[in-house]
């Protein structure tokens, strides 16, 4: 990684950048904000999960569906909307589970239900039940 890049990283790290200007530096961010999916910090880790929702690289949908578990309700609200700007169809399952769930706040299930509902339109087979679930959130 080149010298302004990692220095980018570091400012974004500390709070101290705007989301867009790494965003814009586009999937040669993605391992390093992949891992500040695991930070301590839960405002770092809700800032990762918003990255990596706008940067929209596929392979991050796996780290983002753990995401989706995590102890903080808006680190949960985070990935939940980044995985459904990425629209892959493997989030709708760990979506449908956090809207199942009956220990989440009512904001997380809303989200996760909107998230369900966006991958709905592009994976037809559970559009009934998410709608189903959507009624009931």
């Amino acid at each position: 990684m080149n010298f302004f890049l990692s220095r980018k990283l570091r400012k974004w790290r500390e709070g101290k950048l705007e989301q867009e200007e790494i965003v814009r530096c586009g999937t040669a961010v993605v391992p390093a904000v992949l891992d500040a999916l695991n930070d301590p910090s839960p405002r770092l880790r809700k800032n990762a999960a918003e990255g990596l929702g706008l940067i929209g690289d596929r392979n991050t949908v796996p780290a983002l569906i753990e995401a989706v578990k995590d102890r903080e309700w808006y680190v949960v609200i985070a990935a939940a909307k980044a995985l459904g700007q990425i629209k892959d169809s493997r989030a709708t399952k760990p979506l449908l589970e956090v809207l199942r769930s009956s220990s989440d706040s009512t904001i997380v299930r809303m989200a996760a239900a909107e998230r369900c509902y966006v991958s709905a339109i592009q994976s037809p087979i559970v559009s009934l039940e998410t709608s189903f679930l959507i009624a009931l959130a």
